[in-house]
């Protein structure tokens, strides 16, 4: 037997929705497991003690070990389970051994990096589109007791909006407090001008509080300049997209939008849009939009399309789809259309069969999220 002690968290600083979350496994009806596993949870996602090991790599095996129809690799919930093995030394030296418990704890450790209640609101906006993506607007679920979906399609409403907030561009203020020191020095010297060691010590309160007054005047010019560029990126933001439902036409391809078969309207109408995405967050009414330009509000049938999309595929989009993984669903058909009998392969990958309908607008809302993800992650 282990000599190791573990200390059990305080049951009252769990969040009430992890023990929703948690429901359809067994660990739910081991009181102290749950408070295992939550210490780690806590450290990592909410105090954050650890959050370097949260990387890229990281986020994108924890939304494959979430997803509830795609398989799984030993190594994509590895992270997660040596983690547990920090809190807890009795926790399996397998991942296997506890693969839907680490699966469903995957999902809720999602739904904690796209909360901006605890990290940077940038950060957490990406990555909610990144989780949407790689949910197929939502035809792969994830695991868990609560709809991380429903839940993510939430905070993708908030971020779209909140992220164009146009903050206040107050002018920079460069008058500031005089430090008590550099006044102590002053009244000093001014009482006795000729005492040398006063001198010395206004000369050095003198140094310090220049440089005082200088970092604090670059600092209230950067937030100034700061804000200043996210006005500008906000309002060219909303001049590009106002001209692309106003003239319907694709720059890149020099080419109306109107004169555009519905399914190639489908494809390029994404990639204009994330084009047209300056800031950290999806468009807001990306749907909408699409009506816009055309396209209608109607049911296709996926594998038709991918197979019409891959036979005439712009330079643009063969570039990124080499990018493309089981993250960018749909870019990942393209790809493996692309080298011919791809049905099989993608549904090992995917988890889903290719023969199925739906909505165009959807599957343009979608695309334009693959594309932002591929984006984001340059």
């Amino acid at each position: 037997m282990s000599d190791e002690t573990v200390s059990i968290p305080d049951p009252s600083k769990i969040l009430p929705d992890f023990l929703n979350w948690i429901k359809p496994i067994t660990l739910s009806k081991n009181r102290d497991d749950v408070l295992l596993r939550w210490k780690t949870i806590d450290r990592i996602f909410i105090e954050q003690n650890d959050s370097e090991i949260i990387n890229s790599q990281w986020i994108n095996n924890l939304i494959l070990s979430a997803l509830s129809d795609a398989p799984v690799e030993p190594e994509e919930l590895e992270t997660l389970r040596a983690e547990f093995k920090k809190d807890d030394f009795m926790y399996p030296s397998s991942s296997l051994d506890v693969e839907e418990e680490l699966r469903v704890l995957s999902s809720y450790c999602l739904s904690l990096i796209a909360d901006d209640d605890y990290f940077n609101s940038e950060n957490s906006a990406m990555n909610t589109t990144k989780i949407l993506s790689a949910s197929f607007n939502g035809l792969r679920s994830f695991k868990g007791g609560v709809c991380l979906y429903n839940l993510l399609s939430h905070y993708s409403f908030h971020y779209s909006r909140s992220q164009r907030e146009k903050p206040k561009l107050s002018p920079p203020s460069f008058i500031f407090k005089k430090s008590k020191g550099f006044s102590d020095s002053s009244t000093q010297l001014t009482s006795s001008p000729a005492h040398v060691p006063y001198i010395g010590n206004f000369a050095e309160n003198l140094s310090k509080e220049l440089d005082i007054q200088l970092s604090a005047a670059t600092n209230s010019m950067s937030i100034y300049v700061r804000n200043a560029n996210k006005i500008i990126s906000i309002l060219e933001e909303e001049q590009e997209v106002l001209w692309l439902v106003n003239l319907s036409w694709n720059e890149d391809f020099d080419i109306s939008y109107d004169s555009m078969e519905m399914d190639r309207k489908i494809l390029l109408l994404p990639l204009h849009l994330k084009d047209k995405t300056k800031i950290l967050a999806e468009l807001p009414s990306v749907k909408a939009i699409a009506r816009k330009i055309g396209v209608k509000d109607e049911e296709i049938e996926f594998r038709d399309w991918v197979e019409k999309c891959q036979n005439d595929l712009p330079k643009s989009i063969i570039n990124v789809l080499d990018k493309s993984s089981e993250i960018t669903p749909v870019l990942l058909a393209l790809k493996l259309a692309t080298d011919g009998g791809w049905y099989k392969k993608w549904k090992s990958l995917i988890g889903i069969d290719s023969k199925f309908k739906i909505n165009s607008l959807a599957l343009t809302l979608q695309l334009y999220r693959e594309f932002l993800t591929i984006e984001w992650s340059k």
